[in-house]
């Protein structure tokens, strides 16, 4: 081993130690780390696995960005003329302390000329292209090879190729290095500084969509209102009486702060040739980058609510038309100042829905696969309806599900409107939740009267708590609370869209939402819940909750959970629980397994089932539905569960088919006939003669009688 080896293995140890999920890069030039890397998204690899990756070699060193770096999130320079104006911009923003404190403690020069910085924070993302410019024709490798990033981050997901990485590993041959401070100092920042960082890298984005003004009535000799104002006016005549101030200038482009805000940039106006206002936060009336404004479009939002044609006849009016006098001051409605007070009003926060993704790009770099909150249940970043009628245990299993989450260390938003903490605080404490995990990591509001109008307040809340899981109970209580009708597929789309589809796809930390509703009483459908059927329609997928085994708070049962819709398509068809109150007053909810619930395994009319084919021999549909008196329905999920488990399989074709036990079933069929006894049958006992029918049963009953000297029940 050389002693470049050796330091590379101890560089590995020391980012190890800073908290870092290090990953080696793969040596050929392409920027990817090794192959499986997938698998140390969650977890990071232990320091055996580092020293095998290293003990042979390498020039190259890297880690996984996100919440299992520490919620590590890199902010990378393209260019090191973009790295050198952000931090004038910055500083002439006020920002000169934050950026000072996150490029002293730890920056990096990657091979191409650009700068890599390092903080941690409690709000982080994805990975996420900031700003962006049209490539030139000599950057163009290709047609369609037309853009070229300028600021980009790395979050939950990411990897980055980190310092002193040489070699093969970049296509250049040139190395990542260490331009000042350590891996050990990289600082944590609050989610407000890194918004600033973010607001600002966004002025530098150059791709823009365009809002012109449409024609607009009265138009005179060729001339609108609009195009007159634009030329006549300048842009403090249109921002500052909104509250907006100018920060500087450098060059053409004029950087903006948006009112309420006390630092940093929110606008450009200058930044392209036409003029035209591009703004960079969610925080104002204006739709983010890539949309920009022109003048007259910017004045019609701000007053008059966007309704160009409003604005262009007020215009028209005040003297802005062909062979008019224009007032050097355009009129203004001011619906931003408040009437008492006279100051003025920030416009509420507003989210553009348009956030272009490169599919191609997706492609190329992997699709991730939807991802698990709680294993074959709940996907982040979606919603799921979970529907049953009264009784069949649906909160039960929902708060075992809480449980679980809070046990993997997620944090749980829940707003109740039916159960209350008499209900939900009885049931944590009988499943035995430790009283301070759910302080800490449960966020619990009972009969909040929450409505459609407090949506925004949710979503602040929502990115403040920033949960894993947010549950919602029950729908037709929370659609009551904001007005809308539970039958009307136009209302229930609404609040679909606005309340749960936007905490899941439009907030920082995609959670998975659950909605709990109800069908009809004592009612045996599983196609939905009750309603309207957009409920079904609109949600990414359901589980239909139904009890099997009768249960409650003094009574162990079963519950079955049934997927309804499936949109990802990796969902499993059904999961069954154990659950039900115990002698000693705890309450058990958990995932049956036969190993460990035998006595609970299967409903008695399936052990009928089995019992008959291991006394008769294969049997067919048609005769076990007669002899059980159940449907074939019934019949079809006895022997998909014993299937499943092993016992039973199905031999033959169309109506030939018949379902027989195999060598295992066999085998445990017989020893719970001993451990029971003959109480259930006469008819049933280790030494009755094998059945009737051939196949496997037979092979398998006779390799039971050859070996019945060594089983328990002989």
């Amino acid at each position: 081993m050389t002693d470049a080896d050796t330091s590379m293995l101890a560089v590995a140890r020391r980012y190890y130690e800073a908290g870092l999920a290090v990953i080696p890069p793969k040596e050929d030039g392409t920027k990817r780390p090794i192959d499986l890397w997938k698998q140390y998204q969650a977890e990071r690899p232990d320091p055996a696995t580092l020293k095998g990756w290293y003990r042979d070699g390498r020039d190259g060193i890297g880690c996984i960005t996100g919440e299992v770096s520490g919620n590590l999130e890199l902010f990378e320079f393209d260019f090191y003329p973009t790295y050198l104006a952000f931090c004038e911009v910055g500083e002439k923003a006020g920002m000169g302390d934050l950026i000072a404190r996150i490029d002293e403690a730890y920056a990096e020069a990657t091979p191409n000329g650009g700068v890599h910085w390092y903080y941690r924070c409690d709000t982080i993302a994805g990975n996420t292209k900031l700003a962006q410019r049209n490539k030139t024709p000599e950057e163009m490798k290709h047609p369609e090879d037309r853009i070229k990033t300028l600021i980009e981050t790395r979050g939950n997901g990411g990897f980055s190729i980190m310092a002193p990485s040489h070699g093969k590993v970049h296509d250049t041959g040139f190395p990542y290095e260490v331009l000042r401070g350590r891996v050990e100092d990289i600082p944590t920042i609050t989610p407000e500084e890194r918004k600033l960082l973010w607001d600002l890298a966004r002025t530098f984005h150059e791709l823009h969509i365009e809002f012109t003004a449409r024609p607009a009535s009265p138009v005179i000799d060729g001339d609108r209102p609009g195009d007159l104002f634009g030329r006549q006016v300048s842009w403090s005549d249109i921002l500052e009486p909104h509250g907006w101030r100018r920060v500087f200038s450098r060059g053409q482009t004029t950087h903006w702060r948006r009112p309420g805000k006390d630092i940093g940039t929110s606008a450009t106006t200058g930044h392209t040739d036409r003029d035209t206002l591009m703004v960079f936060t969610t925080s104002t009336a204006f739709d983010p980058v890539p949309n920009s404004y022109t003048k007259f479009a910017a004045y019609a939002l701000l007053n008059y609510k966007g309704d160009q044609s409003a604005a262009a006849r007020e215009l028209w009016k005040a003297g802005y038309r062909s062979g008019g006098v224009a007032i050097p001051k355009p009129p203004t409605t001011r619906t931003d100042v408040d009437p008492d007070t006279g100051e003025i009003i920030a416009p509420p926060e507003k989210i553009s829905p348009f956030r272009r993704v490169l599919v191609g790009e997706a492609i190329t770099e992997g699709i991730p696969e939807p991802e698990w909150l709680i294993d074959g249940i709940f996907f982040r970043e979606s919603v799921c309806l979970f529907y049953g009628e009264g009784g069949s245990g649906k909160t039960m299993l929902l708060l075992a599900l809480i449980r679980d989450a809070i046990a993997a260390g997620h944090r749980v938003l829940f707003i109740d409107e039916e159960g209350g903490i008499k209900l939900v605080g009885a049931r944590l404490r009988d499943m035995g939740v430790d009283p301070a995990a759910l302080d800490e990591y449960l966020y619990y509001y009972p009969f909040s009267g929450f409505n459609s109008a407090d949506v925004d307040l949710l979503v602040d809340l929502v990115e403040e708590v920033y949960p894993a899981l947010v549950v919602f109970d029950a729908m037709s209580e929370l659609l009551s609370n904001s007005g809308v009708r539970e039958n009307e597929n136009s209302e229930v789309t609404h609040w679909m869209t606005t309340v749960p589809f936007r905490l899941a796809r439009h907030t920082t930390p995609r959670p998975a939402v659950v909605v709990i509703d109800h069908i009809a009483k004592n009612t045996e459908s599983t196609s939905g819940p009750r309603g309207a059927s957009q409920k079904k329609n609109i949600a990414d997928y359901q589980w239909f909750a139904k009890q099997v085994e009768e249960f409650d708070h003094q009574t162990v049962g079963k519950m079955k959970l049934t997927n309804t819709k499936n949109r990802f398509g990796n969902l499993p068809e059904s999961h069954t629980f154990i659950i039900g109150g115990r002698d000693d007053g705890t309450i058990i909810c958990e995932r049956f397994d036969l190993s460990t619930h035998p006595a609970k395994a299967i409903p008695s009319k399936a052990e009928i089932m089995l019992r008959t084919i291991y006394e008769e021999g294969p049997k067919g549909n048609a005769e076990l539905r007669s002899r059980l008196n159940v449907s074939d329905t019934t019949i079809a999920g006895y022997v998909t569960l014993l299937t499943n488990q092993g016992v039973l399989e199905r031999v033959g074709e169309g109506r030939s088919v018949v379902y027989q036990l195999t060598p295992d079933g066999i085998a445990k069929v017989g020893e719970k006939i001993a451990k029971v006894g003959d109480s259930h049958s006469p008819s049933f006992s280790p030494t009755h003669p094998p059945p009737k029918k051939g196949g496997l049963a037979k092979k398998g009953w006779a390799e039971a009688r050859e070996n019945q000297e060594d089983n328990e029940w002989q």
